[in-house]
């Protein structure tokens, strides 16, 4: 879910005119700099540099998605509030403190690769940031601790990829926000496909610690989240209720591909970590 510099092909030539072709996974494209909170993150560890989504919850933190600084020191950021930022330029973040999630920091390379354990593990971080002048004038996004319930309709933003998850060699990066419903245990244990039996078979705190929302090769109406939308926020009224955390296939021969797309969407929750978040960042 994170996207990886390495792995990108960068265009710096690439104009806005260059951008108005640009075609997400379902959604709308923001197109006005506006730092209204979700921005792009650059995070160069010791192990990768690579680039995901966060929102500004308060006037020196930023939440994110743990994922993007699991197994890695991180040893520097960047941030850039360009709602397209097709060179990758980003202004240096200094930062205090990482705070991954305990539980998802305990969790093996292994684990965080095959995705499943992840399911029922909450996949956030928070920052703590030295805020510069540049970043005091970024949006402050608020949280919504209440429970969201099955087909809920939410929104979630992303700097992801646009029209296929895993082929970035003509990803841009840019800001988009895409509406879709959440789904729940009765719909899960329905099952789907040829993960009929997995669907089946996910643990009651699946729920609780993850939402699960439709994507689009399940409704082609909806959107994928991708590579570079992990850790960016899922919005119900104007709040956020979850973080960007990953997806699954429907067709086992899709994963991985270039042409796949994802059959749900996975955020964590952040009704499940509350008082963690408040132990961090306050009230």
């Amino acid at each position: 879910m994170r996207s990886k510099f390495t792995l990108i092909y960068m265009t710096l030539a690439l104009s806005m005119n260059c951008f108005s072709s640009v075609k997400t996974i379902g959604g709308h494209v923001d197109e006005i700099d506006n730092n209204n909170g979700v921005i792009h993150l650059a995070i160069s560890g010791s192990v990768e540099s690579s680039a995901c989504t966060a929102t500004k919850i308060a006037e020196n933190y930023l939440i994110t998605a743990a994922h993007c600084f699991h197994g890695q020191k991180i040893e520097a950021l960047g941030v850039s509030t360009l709602s397209v930022n097709p060179s990758f330029d980003f202004s240096p973040l200094e930062f205090e403190q990482v705070f991954m999630h305990p539980d998802f920091e305990k969790l093996s390379v292994e684990d965080v690769e095959s995705v499943s354990p992840t399911f029922s593990t909450p996949d956030i971080a928070i920052v703590k940031v030295i805020p510069s002048e540049e970043f005091k004038k970024i949006k402050i996004v608020s949280i919504d601790y209440d429970y969201i319930e099955e087909s809920e309709v939410i929104e979630f933003w992303g700097y992801g990829c646009q029209e296929t998850l895993n082929d970035i060699s003509g990803y841009v990066a840019t800001r988009k926000k895409a509406v879709t419903v959440t789904v729940g245990e009765s719909s899960m244990q329905e099952g789907y496909g040829v993960y009929t039996d997995f669907y089946r078979n996910f643990s009651k705190d699946a729920y609780e610690v993850s939402i699960f929302t439709v994507g689009k090769s399940k409704d082609s109406s909806k959107a994928s989240l991708c590579l570079g939308d992990s850790g960016g926020p899922v919005i119900r009224n104007n709040k956020i209720v979850g973080i960007n955390s990953n997806y699954t296939f429907d067709d086992l021969s899709a994963e991985g591909t270039e042409s796949g797309i994802s059959y749900l969407n996975l955020h964590s929750r952040l009704s499940f970590v509350s008082t963690w978040i408040k132990q961090i960042v306050g009230d």
